[in-house]
């Protein structure tokens, strides 16, 4: 996935957030990643990164690199497999933690 990076996992505040996002087509669906525990607390966002996402179910699903990172990159390959043919655009919002 092309991330954006921010510093050290620092909390992104709403003008950054706005200007990241401006970078990414406006047709982009926005997913917000589950946080690194996997509990359903909040935590501030720290990072932008462009990928796919395919729905899994209703309520979640997956996030995978575009398919150019996948087409130069053997470990995202090894990692993710093909894209499934349902992935769309996504812009990934992740949290600090």
């Amino acid at each position: 996935m092309t991330t954006t990076e921010t510093p050290e996992a620092e909390p992104l505040t709403a003008g950054q957030l706005c200007d990241l996002l401006s970078r990414f087509p406006r047709d982009h669906i926005v997913v917000l990643s589950a946080d690194a525990d996997g509990t359903s607390g909040y935590a501030p966002a720290a990072d932008v990164v462009e990928g796919m996402y395919a729905m899994d179910d209703h309520l979640c699903g997956t996030a995978y690199p575009t398919s150019e990172v996948l087409a130069r990159d053997e470990q995202a390959r090894r990692t993710f497999g093909a894209l499934p043919d349902d992935a769309v655009p996504a812009v990934v919002l992740y949290p600090t933690d």
